[in-house]
């Protein structure tokens, strides 16, 4: 069965989710199918990642710089299953080690979005079938990095990392 026909017969229908809130009310149609998440840091690559996946232009919000997903933005494709725009974890910059690129946000907002989401995957509640784990291929291995798959290893999702930036 194919799942992504040719561009331009993709039925997308989109559920943005701007706080935990959201992400544990989601429409029934968004519950019921398999899901796929995105995750990275901010600005490994993730939206256009799924904009090339579903053969879209500007589906899903790009930018160069760091923190535009501001959501978990979640992509009920032809209405067989769910890919999952999250927010990014925050960079590391390696000089100073301090946290940027949408680090308040991060830990005022959508961790706690991005974390009930996962959730929802590690109480059954949804068909979570895979993360698709993005990084950039120029960049070091950060704290961060490590401690966002730490957190990721306690749910024991099946993870497919995806590297990024190799066509610069």
């Amino acid at each position: 069965e194919i799942l992504i026909p040719k561009k331009g017969a993709n039925k997308i229908t989109v559920h943005k989710c701007r706080s935990a809130a959201d992400v544990l009310a989601a429409p029934e149609e968004f519950l019921r199918v398999p899901h796929i998440a995105v995750v990275g840091r901010a600005n490994v690559g993730k939206s256009s990642l799924i904009n090339h996946v579903l053969q879209q232009k500007a589906l899903v919000k790009t930018s160069s710089a760091a923190g535009k997903t501001n959501s978990v933005d979640m992509l009920l494709v032809n209405d067989k299953f769910v890919l999952t725009d999250l927010p990014g974890y925050p960079n590391m910059t390696s000089s100073t080690g301090r946290q940027v690129a949408g680090d308040k946000r991060w830990h005022g907002e959508w961790e706690n979005m991005v974390h009930s989401y996962l959730e929802l995957g590690a109480q059954g509640k949804i068909d979570f079938r895979a993360l698709l784990l993005l990084f950039n291929i120029e960049k070091k291995v950060s704290p961060t990095d490590l401690e966002f798959l730490e957190d990721l290893g306690y749910h024991s999702f099946p993870q497919l990392l995806v590297m990024t930036k190799d066509d610069k």
